[in-house]
């Protein structure tokens, strides 16, 4: 996964959160938190914001070149 990717939550995820739309990968760094590494990701959805997502999380739709 690497900035610019845009990415989703998996399936299974989806409608068993909160906000399961398209966001923007901004922050490839990988920050781990409870055994899970996240990366941040700029929801579509303005009211979520910038989120660090857990990465086995998200399903890449259209990779950055």
């Amino acid at each position: 996964m690497k900035v610019g990717d845009l990415v989703t939550m998996e399936p299974e995820l989806q409608g068993a959160i909160e906000f399961s739309g398209v966001g923007i990968v901004v922050n490839a760094t990988i920050r781990p938190h409870r055994n899970r590494d996240r990366v941040a990701v700029f929801w579509s959805d303005a009211g979520c914001g910038l989120e660090w997502e857990p990465i086995d999380w998200l399903v890449v739709l259209s990779a950055s070149r």
